[in-house]
């Protein structure tokens, strides 16, 4: 039984050190999901004088690598293009008739960070 010991602990510090790494997400994954849409809040918006102003921004990713895409705190929704590239996803506007260039890293199936600004769009879990 006594040799069977250093085995048994060498196996839990194993296993404890797995349980502890932090979730690894293929970045292709979180667009098998069913249309994902991750919303960003504007910090410090107020737009009780202006109804029209949006204080949240959005983007859906949708089929065929297209993205419904509202920015900016306006209220013109945009349908772009999107691609991925490892834990990169660009955005972009294929007609070339907008300058909008966004690019977003995959942190996990729940959360993207914008590069240009760091900031960070949550999914939306859909009621």
């Amino acid at each position: 039984m006594k040799q069977y010991i250093p085995y048994f602990f060498s196996l839990l510090i194993v296993l404890t050190f797995n349980a502890c790494e932090e979730e690894q997400t293929n970045p292709d994954e979180f667009l098998q999901l069913d249309e994902p849409t991750y919303v960003h809040s504007i910090p410090g918006c107020d737009n009780t004088n202006n109804p029209e102003m949006n204080c949240d921004e959005w983007v859906e990713f949708l089929v065929g690598g297209e993205v419904n895409i509202l920015v900016g705190g306006g209220d013109i929704i945009q349908r772009m293009s999107f691609k991925e590239e490892d834990d990169k996803v660009t955005v972009y506007n294929q007609a070339g008739l907008s300058s909008l260039h966004l690019v977003f890293t995959v942190i996990n199936l729940d959360s993207l960070q914008r590069d240009d600004d760091s900031s960070y769009w949550v999914r939306k879990i859909s009621p």
